[in-house]
């Protein structure tokens, strides 16, 4: 009993509101964060640790018909504060096997169909939108701000605009820089996280976090604040040429998303640490992801491999020509089998970019599967997105067959609310087969990987394939 009242103490102490219903306060579990929240003409909040300021947001806000329901003094028709404390098991382990987390969360009810919920952590802090309409909605626009000390420094990726693609279209495998935050130009256009170090010891990490059914959060310089912004949502799209065809969007609706008039929208998360080591080992957003979407993932192996691409499956002294054919594959997996690693990949000419049933003649797959299969060494399957899409269910099933534990898709390269659809479809569909997957060319994984398990890997770093050729 005593520990309960102790419990109950600390939570009312932790989290405290006005009687005028329009200002908030809420401290972290240690006391070391606080969010002050204020609705006036603006739903503004202020991020604290002690007395330093380490980021303001002057309005937050969700466009519906052409409305901002967030401004003009929206009204307050109540508020529950809950205190949580949590054990997280992790399926796949990347960094912990458990996660210990706690937090202080307070739901703010709006006279009208939403809610903003906001979550203080140790480790930082984040909010999102609740929406209670009755039918599903198109929302034109979702407004947030971050506004912090312009004596600080950033790092990101700038998105330059590819010609033939409008800005939306990226790679996700920049280069990140370091500048001035004073220094940034209103051209400045990013996507999340995007790292900020404050003047002092803090460091800042700004993403979203749980991004379902919605489109990913860039981020753009606008005068002395930080806003996102979103792809709004594809209208026609067309196939590119080339050797790797993907869809390119080619107009766009005047709305970001068309979804359910019932749901939280992804959070928007600000991950705090008073020192640089502190923000990747920060777990905030794997902790704001919704839990795993099935019960069992003990399926799921991960490993090291090879690759070929890098090196353009070329080989060396052999007693055969190298290339994609069933030779230099056994080649690759006797490699394997001698230094420890668990699997190869079959890179982009295994089959057929646009159909998957189409083997390279030069394969025997039976064969190869067979002599894998011998030695316990996997195989992993390069594929399209488009092509992966179109022929999932049966494709999937084959692979599943043959003993496939984990494929590759690529060539995404966005993440409006259509292609986040695509991901959480492609995870679903492998996950029935027990197959894992590895996204290349692909957005930040935002927690995905957390609800989906056997995502491995959301492959969007400019890594080893960039130094093929390179000249810096």
């Amino acid at each position: 009993m005593k520990k309960n009242i102790a419990i109950l103490f600390i939570f009312f102490a932790c989290c405290k509101s006005s009687q005028a219903q329009n200002t908030f306060r809420i401290f972290s579990p240690d006391s070391s964060l606080r969010v002050e929240i204020n609705i006036q003409q603006e739903f503004s909040y202020t991020l604290f640790a002690g007395n330093q300021r380490l980021l303001h947001c002057p309005y937050l806000d969700l466009q519906v018909d052409g409305s901002k329901l967030l401004s003009n003094k929206p009204a307050v028709a109540k508020h529950r504060l809950i205190y949580k404390k949590d054990l997280i098991t992790v399926p796949v382990a990347y960094r912990n096997k458990e996660i210990r987390t706690a937090y202080n969360e307070i739901t703010i009810q709006l006279k009208k169909p939403l809610s903003v919920q906001f979550r203080l952590y140790n480790e930082g802090m984040a909010y999102r939108i609740g929406l209670n309409f009755k039918d599903s909605v198109y929302i034109q626009n979702e407004l947030a701000s971050f506004q912090v000390d312009p004596a600080s420094a950033v790092w990101y990726s700038q998105i330059d605009k590819r010609a033939g693609f409008d800005k939306f279209h990226s790679s996700f495998e920049g280069i990140y820089k370091k500048q001035a935050f004073d220094s940034l130009h209103d051209s400045m256009f990013t996507y999340a996280p995007l790292t900020i170090a404050l003047p002092g010891k803090h460091r800042l990490a700004i993403t979203d976090a749980n991004l379902l059914d919605y489109p990913g959060m860039f981020l753009k310089k606008s005068g002395d604040l930080l806003e996102a912004e979103f792809a709004p949502y594809p209208a026609k799209e067309e196939m590119t040429a080339g050797e790797f065809p993907q869809l390119l969007v080619t107009e766009r609706e005047n709305y970001i998303a068309k979804t359910s008039g019932k749901r939280m929208l992804p959070w928007r998360a600000v991950l705090v640490a008073t020192e640089d080591i502190g923000l990747p080992a920060n777990d905030l957003v794997y902790c704001l992801a919704d839990p795993p979407a099935m019960k069992d993932f003990s399926w799921v192996r991960p490993g090291k491999g090879t690759d070929e691409w890098t090196t353009g499956i070329n080989l060396f002294d052999v007693p055969f020509v190298a290339g994609i054919n069933t030779a230099t594959y056994k080649y690759y997996i006797d490699f394997a089998k001698r230094f420890g690693f668990t699997q190869i990949m079959l890179d982009a000419g295994w089959s057929d970019y646009k159909n998957l049933f189409k083997i390279n003649p030069a394969l025997n797959m039976p064969e190869l599967i067979q002599y894998a299969k011998e030695r316990e060494i996997g195989l992993m399957l390069w594929s399209l997105a488009s092509t992966l899409d179109e022929q999932s269910d049966s494709a999937l099933a084959m692979f599943q067959s043959w003993g496939i534990q984990s494929i590759m898709t690529d060539f995404m390269d966005r993440d409006d609310q259509k292609m986040v659809q695509f991901y959480e479809r492609i995870a679903k569909a492998c996950a029935k087969h027990k197959i894992a997957i590895m996204f290349h060319g692909a957005y930040p994984p935002k927690g995905f990987n957390r609800t989906w398990p056997n995502v491995l890997t959301h492959e969007g770093v400019m890594g080893a394939e960039f130094t093929s050729g390179a000249t810096w």
